[in-house]
């Protein structure tokens, strides 16, 4: 039996991911995941993310709510907060 493309991975094909995760293992399994589709980036601090982010926004932010820095939630209220126009929608 093949592998059935589902219509909604179409949509990440092209993307830019940037997955935050402080555990190497977890992170590069993500990674290596979504390398098919998508154009992916590594943090693994929140610290880390944000200057990423700052730097060259991408379509979709994987975050891990753990980080040894801040919380992930930290990182999003800091992305929302952000005195530049802010490219992200999130979700509640």
């Amino acid at each position: 039996m093949g592998c059935v493309k589902r219509k909604s991975e179409s949509k990440l094909i092209g993307k830019h991911i940037l997955v935050v995760e402080d555990y190497p293992h977890l992170g590069g399994l993500l990674i290596k995941l979504l390398e098919k589709y998508v154009y992916t980036s590594y943090a693994h601090s929140g610290k880390q993310a944000l200057r990423e982010i700052r730097q060259k926004p991408p379509d979709i932010v994987l975050l891990d709510l753990c980080l040894p820095d801040m919380s992930g939630l930290e990182v999003a209220r800091k992305l929302r907060n952000d005195q530049q126009p802010n490219p992200f929608r999130f979700w509640q």
